[in-house]
């Protein structure tokens, strides 16, 4: 299924939930620190850094169901006897939640991070989206460009 959703955009919520001015604790205090900051590849195949599950390493993504990959899950509901995150609040679930990206202007709010993370990750969570061109041949791989 086509999807605009990219990478980048994945990268700039997760950065905008980090810098809420609400935030009760500071990401950068954390074991796993800001473990987005990091290539593509380095984010779909690796894990959640220093923190572990069961005493074993956390998959950033669940290749076999993406839609429970743990960052994710994390966001909406505990995952592994850990707590919902941003440790503390507050959270994308909570009633009238919405963050500024860091562009100072797009305000996006807590559900659609949701919808929109959870449409990536469903849609094999394309590094640059994966819009078909408006011809019907080939793929627009960033979808800025394709205007």
């Amino acid at each position: 299924m086509p999807t605009a959703m990219t990478f980048a955009r994945v990268k700039q919520y997760l950065e905008a939930i980090a810098d809420n001015p609400n935030a009760a604790l500071s990401v950068d205090n954390s074991p796993h620190r800001r473990f987005w900051n990091v290539t593509y590849a380095q984010f779909v195949n690796g894990n959640v850094p220093v923190v572990q599950c069961h005493q074993q390493p956390i998959p950033l993504i669940d290749h076999a169901n993406p839609a429970q990959s743990a960052f994710f899950v994390i966001l909406g509901s505990t995952f592994c006897s850990k707590p919902k995150m941003p440790d503390g609040g507050p959270f994308i679930t909570d009633v009238g939640y919405q963050v500024t990206l860091a562009d100072g202007v797009t305000t996006v709010p807590g559900q659609k991070i949701k919808d929109d993370i959870l449409e990536w990750l469903s849609n094999g969570f394309p590094e640059n989206g994966n819009i078909p061109a408006a011809d019907g041949i080939g793929v627009i791989s960033n979808p800025s460009e394709g205007c």
